[in-house]
């Protein structure tokens, strides 16, 4: 490389970091803790993916979590089979504990529900679900939050409006989930926010027909422009996407 392309390099690398500066971001990371693992019925380490929220702008803001504040998150059972004991508590240990291993290499989307896609088939148009991964983890999850039904609790504000974070400049804020469930898998996940439906500076209000494309449109409105002293933020949010790989039993990182 000439000493052009060196110089066009550094500066293209410079204005990279100034617009990441001044934004905010979102970063999924992983980190393990010491407790109860339903799995293995012991004390044991225990996995948790954090999002980390991050001001990196120079004004006060609000916006729209990407998940909502509850330790043990919502996958779903997209088998869709109708068990007669579905809601019985018994039938549901029972099926928790029914778990198959899998060894594969995963994404999982997080949404309005968190999802397991097979990366083989992964693509902004096409994206196939691992529907007996889902089911298992979906199983183990119902479990858990039969267990500890105190904290399965849905993040509310102060301010009225459902599932938002307010951050000063310069602050941060970190949501964790619990993800023992995703140890049925001795594979790798990568962890994702769906960006084609993280509308972060809007407000969900309702599901209404959409009959000419046959399907159900999710109808948002846009949040007040100021709550307080936060305003609404509008620009760009950065996503920071991380891998947990467990096929040598050690946490990924982020890229």
């Amino acid at each position: 490389m000439n000493k052009h392309g060196i110089i066009l390099t550094i500066a293209f690398f410079a204005i990279h970091v100034s617009l990441l500066s001044q934004n905010v971001i979102v970063e999924l990371k992983t980190h393990w803790e010491t407790e109860y693992n339903c799995l293995k019925d012991t004390t044991d380490a225990v996995p948790y993916l954090d999002i980390v929220y991050k001001n990196n702008t120079n004004q006060d803001i609000y916006f729209v979590k990407a998940y909502k504040s509850i330790t043990y998150p919502n996958f779903t059972d997209v088998t869709m089979m109708n068990y007669a004991d579905k809601n019985d508590d018994d039938f549901i240990k029972k099926r928790a504990m029914r778990y198959s291993s899998y060894s594969g290499c995963y994404n999982v989307y997080i949404g309005s529900s968190w999802t397991v896609f097979d990366t083989i088939h992964d693509s902004e148009t096409d994206l196939i679900t691992d529907e007996f991964i889902n089911s298992d983890i979906y199983y183990i999850y119902e479990w858990l939050k039969q267990q500890n039904p105190n904290l399965d609790i849905v993040d509310s504000s102060s301010s009225g409006v459902v599932n938002t974070i307010f951050l000063k400049s310069g602050d941060s804020y970190t949501d964790s989930f619990n993800i023992t469930p995703l140890l049925i898998n001795d594979g790798l996940y990568v962890f994702k926010i769906d960006g084609r439906k993280y509308i972060h500076n809007c407000a969900f209000t309702k599901y209404k027909n959409n009959y000419k494309n046959n399907g159900i449109t999710a109808k948002y409105e846009l949040l007040p422009e100021k709550i307080g002293e936060f305003r609404r933020y509008d620009g760009e949010i950065t996503i920071i996407e991380t891998v947990f790989d467990l096929r040598n039993k050690t946490q990924g990182g982020n890229r």
